[in-house]
């Protein structure tokens, strides 16, 4: 922790002993070239940081060695007892330097310490996370398997209502695993590949999706980027829009709103999921990106827990975040806030805004929406 000897410490033994002899060898004022010595060591000190042991035994040979001189010099009557009284004074404060020099340097070890533990920690748990999911990956798609092939061969209501929770149940350990390996890819990650997104094309088509699988008042606004191309990893976006998507779909009946909407803002791209359920509570609003935080659905078992991270791993990797607050239409509003640049022209001519009541598609003016 302590620096060996260095060229500094032999010039600064030699500028000490340069003063020492003027103070010895000359009529200058005395107290001048010992406040130099001082001065010096101060300054070497805070370059060098030496031990408490040598520290203290470097200030008193000085002591001593200025001690003397300055005791011959008061014999001689060339100084008074003022100018003596320096030789216990200027030590005292030196050892007060060292001493607080000596709290900073063990302050900093014990510092260092509890970080290479949290690196430790941190890197043994990602190492977990990662074994984990692989090694839960197999043996989840082995079990689906012979859990198909058993539901397969029987007629029995009962049975293939059981296997039919199993399977289920089996997805949800694999999407746990593979978002796990995601979000561990995202943490470690030195960079993340990009291509340039037609915006308006990605939110078109993972909308289409969602509506035609699952019955909702769907709304996919992106009149406000129209031609817009952005440099994002496309398929990592795609994972966080979906888990979005996912989470509103859980809160919401087939009477909501689910709005997937897309906006320019001075820093770059935002894209909104925003519906019309129940909300997320102000209590929960700051950890619901946390991993296995689970919010309970009305109706229907929780999620993985996983989601929501994922979308806030996806957000920091491409250097912006996602946060939470409440939509216009009465629910939950996530936003996802994404620092890029825009390449392409601003929304002009007809909004792209698209509107499913009921399984029917319409399109509509972005100034008038028309929800029934």
């Amino acid at each position: 922790m302590y620096p060996r000897a260095q060229p500094l410490d032999a010039i600064w033994v030699c500028f000490a002993l340069a003063m020492l002899a003027v103070m010895l060898f000359t009529d200058v004022d005395m107290t001048v070239p010992y406040q130099v010595i001082v001065v010096s060591f101060a300054l070497v000190y805070g370059f060098r940081l030496w031990s408490g042991r040598t520290s203290i035994l470097i200030i008193v040979v000085m002591t001593l060695l200025t001690g003397v001189v300055f005791l011959k010099k008061y014999l001689e009557g060339v100084v008074g007892l003022e100018e003596l009284a320096e030789v216990p004074l200027m030590p005292a404060i030196l050892g007060f330097m060292v001493w607080h020099g000596l709290r900073r340097v063990s302050a900093q070890r014990e510092v260092d310490e509890l970080a290479a533990l949290e690196r430790s920690r941190v890197q043994r748990q990602r190492e977990f996370l990662r074994d984990t999911s692989h090694a839960i990956r197999t043996p989840v798609t082995v079990a689906m398997g012979h859990v198909e092939l058993l539901r397969l061969g029987s007629q029995d209501p009962v049975i293939i209502a059981d296997a039919d929770e199993v399977v289920h149940q089996l997805q949800r350990l694999g999407e746990l695993a593979r978002r796990l390996l995601t979000m561990e890819s995202l943490d470690t990650a030195r960079g993340l590949h990009r291509e340039w997104v037609d915006v308006t094309e990605l939110l078109g088509g993972i909308g289409a999706r969602w509506r035609t699988a699952v019955p909702r008042r769907w709304v996919i606004d992106t009149a406000d980027v129209a031609g817009a191309i952005v440099p994002l990893n496309r398929s990592r976006l795609e994972e966080s829009l979906d888990a979005l998507l996912e989470n509103a779909v859980r809160f919401t009946t087939d009477a909501d709103v689910v709005r997937l909407s897309a906006a320019r803002d001075a820093d770059g791209l935002v894209i909104e999921v925003a519906d019309s359920g129940p909300g997320i509570p102000d209590g929960e609003r700051d950890r619901v990106f946390d991993r296995f935080f689970h919010r309970t659905p009305p109706d229907g078992p929780p999620g993985t827990g996983l989601g929501l991270a994922l979308v806030q791993s996806v957000a920091r990797a491409h250097g912006g975040n996602a946060i939470v607050a409440t939509a216009p239409e009465g629910g939950a509003l996530l936003r996802l806030r994404l620092p890029v640049r825009i390449a392409g022209p601003a929304a002009a001519g007809p909004a792209m805004r698209t509107e499913l009541v009921d399984q029917q598609i319409r399109t509509a003016d972005s100034g008038s929406p028309s929800l029934p």
